[in-house]
């Protein structure tokens, strides 16, 4: 039970991770094209409708996610991610303008800004995250071999004590010369 508790942290602690930035990203980006809009009409209540705001937010989201798969992944994507990125750009401006003039001006502009801004973003912080994974690999990797060395040493170093001692053995053993010659021998020649 312990373990599935565990795993279920996990999952929560990495999703966090990954989703509080995203809801933050969007939220000042939707807070910047309000306070745009609101600024450019000079007035105090909201320039933008809801469903330009929620829209944004919800562009905004896609593109963080889009930006941060993109920004982790190791294999070279900008080949096919630019022409997709660019054709869902393009198709989003054709569907919004093409639809009946109830639509606000702003819609096409806000949802292509929250798009490029948070796709930019997190095509950054992606990078920025496996570039940090990969310096941890490295280092564990490094710091895996540079253990294995030491282990490699002090089984030579343990090899020459035993040696050694094997040496000092056989030289007690080992009969002198005075043992074994007890008279003035000569050496032979």
């Amino acid at each position: 039970m312990s373990a599935v508790f565990d795993r279920i942290l996990l999952f929560l602690s990495v999703t966090l991770q990954v989703m509080a930035p995203a809801l933050v990203l969007a939220g000042l980006i939707v807070a910047v094209l309000v306070l745009l809009a609101m600024a450019a009409q000079r007035r105090i209540r909201p320039a933008l409708p809801a469903f330009v705001v929620s829209s944004t937010f919800t562009v905004a989201l896609l593109g963080f996610a889009i930006g941060y798969v993109t920004g982790n992944s190791r294999v070279s994507v900008v080949g096919e991610f630019l022409p997709a990125f660019l054709t869902l750009i393009g198709g989003i401006f054709v569907y919004v303008l093409s639809k009946d003039q109830r639509t606000p001006a702003g819609l096409a502009t806000s949802i292509v800004f929250a798009l490029a801004v948070s796709v930019l973003v997190s095509i950054y912080w992606g990078a920025v995250e496996r570039d940090a994974s990969e310096a941890a690999a490295e280092l564990a990797k490094r710091q895996r071999a540079i253990s294995d060395e030491e282990v490699r040493y002090q089984y030579e170093l343990e090899r020459v004590r035993r040696t050694k001692e094997l040496m000092g053995i056989r030289e007690a053993s080992a009969p002198s010369e005075k043992t074994a010659c007890p008279q003035n021998c000569e050496p032979k020649k």
